[in-house]
């Protein structure tokens, strides 16, 4: 459902220990009970629509552009990001001939014209993202030489970088890292994020094994070095965040505690951070982080979305 509504106002977030205002924008979108959840990326909310559709909705709420993607034909939407420049990457899967299914990205301008697609080959990006650098990321799986619809037999790369003018950069990550059978890390999931650029380091959400509800956490470098991967422990339904100081964030308590991940211990830090309003209620899923805030979607004649500085910063 589209409305064409855009309003910023200010709010007080209690759990700011200085009661800093924080500014809540209403966009002129929600998602529907049968839809999957858009993916926040530097202000923007970005919506999939089954199967080759994206939108773009900008910081002030407003529609940038709407668009169908006809080049591959038969492209399947998985994932979607925004550089800081207005460029928006699609991860996406096509049917290929005789049978099977092939990856690419197609790059696209603000005004959600195609700039060029970059094919991927076996590779299926499910998950995209810009560092500070304007490089592109990709989180994602391979597809079997022999049968295509099902993991590589052979080891390979979980993560890809790309410039600007789509090369591809370096691969890294083997998927040895994941214990098979069982899903693939990088496997697509729709609605939310699985992959973001922090500062001086990618982070992405694993789901690996015989079910879906034990997420680990994977950091690279910039130089696409491993850093670490860590077990999360239960799925947390209510969102997550990567921000540029503490990490990965996710909520607690039914959506109304923040708590972030302590890597040295390899459990979440009970902070007593709440994520609420001035009437107790909460702010809203945790849809990811824009800088040192963390940012709450919840319906209200729109998706509203409230900036809430992070612990500690």
């Amino acid at each position: 459902m589209l409305r064409l509504v855009a309003l910023a106002t200010l709010s007080w977030w209690s759990a700011s220990a200085a009661n800093e205002p924080v500014r809540t924008v209403t966009f002129g979108r929600d998602y529907g009970p049968q839809q999957a959840l858009p993916a926040f990326d530097k202000g923007h909310l970005l919506f999939t629509n089954e199967p080759s559709g994206i939108e773009v909705w900008g910081p002030d709420g407003r529609l940038v552009f709407q668009t169908i993607l006809t080049n591959p034909p038969g492209a399947h939407v998985m994932s979607a990001a925004v550089d800081s420049d207005g460029t928006v990457a699609v991860g996406v899967a096509y049917p290929v001939a005789p049978h099977g299914y092939g990856g690419g990205i197609a790059l696209l301008d603000r005004s959600g014209k195609e700039l060029r697609f970059v094919e991927t080959d076996r590779y299926m990006p499910a998950h995209v993202c810009f560092d500070g650098k304007h490089t592109l990321w990709t989180f994602g799986w391979q597809r079997d030489v022999v049968r295509n619809e099902t993991d590589d037999s052979q080891d390979y790369f979980l993560f890809r970088k790309y410039s600007v003018d789509g090369k591809q950069l370096g691969a890294y990550a083997l998927r040895s890292l994941f214990p098979k059978p069982g899903l693939e890390p990088g496997g697509a999931s729709g609605g939310l994020w699985r992959l973001r650029a922090s500062n001086d380091r990618i982070g992405a959400i694993a789901y690996s094994g015989q079910t879906s509800g034990n997420p680990e956490w994977i950091e690279l470098g910039l130089d696409g070095s491993l850093i670490g991967h860590w077990k999360l422990g239960e799925e947390h339904i209510n969102g997550m965040a990567f921000t540029s100081k503490n990490g990965i964030c996710g909520l607690f308590d039914g959506g109304k505690r923040i708590d972030c991940f302590d890597r040295g211990t390899q459990t979440w830090k009970i902070l007593g951070t709440p994520a609420i309003d001035d009437n107790g209620r909460p702010l809203g899923i945790l849809l990811g982080a824009d800088d040192e805030y963390l940012v709450f979607g919840k319906e209200y004649g729109g998706l509203r979305l409230s900036w809430a500085r992070a612990p500690g910063q």
